[in-house]
């Protein structure tokens, strides 16, 4: 009977997986849910409060954009003022050695 065991213990430990899966994607759809609820029942002052509060949360966005965004142009200025591998070989004529 060990193999039948080491199955129902299978079994039972996925069962709880999805059980607690399931569970944490209800929480969130209700949350959701709550929060819609929230909205359509708030007046116009209230729903502006609500849309500049997810604006706020969108600059958070807008900052690490910007950090990458300088990050990226910083590379490119350095692209463009170090010597590419191409320039670091050649030699003009002019300094070289006599």
């Amino acid at each position: 009977m060990g193999l039948l065991d080491s199955v129902t213990r299978w079994f039972r430990r996925e069962a709880a997986d999805v059980k607690a899966s399931v569970d944490a994607l209800e929480d969130r759809l209700d949350a959701d849910l709550t929060r819609r609820e929230r909205e359509l029942d708030a007046d116009p002052e209230e729903r502006m409060r609500m849309i500049q509060e997810e604006t706020a949360s969108d600059d958070l966005l807008a900052d690490v954009q910007a950090k990458i965004d300088g990050v990226q142009a910083r590379a490119d200025a350095e692209e463009e003022l170090l010597p590419s591998a191409d320039d670091v070989g050649a030699v003009d004529d002019d300094t070289r050695p006599d």
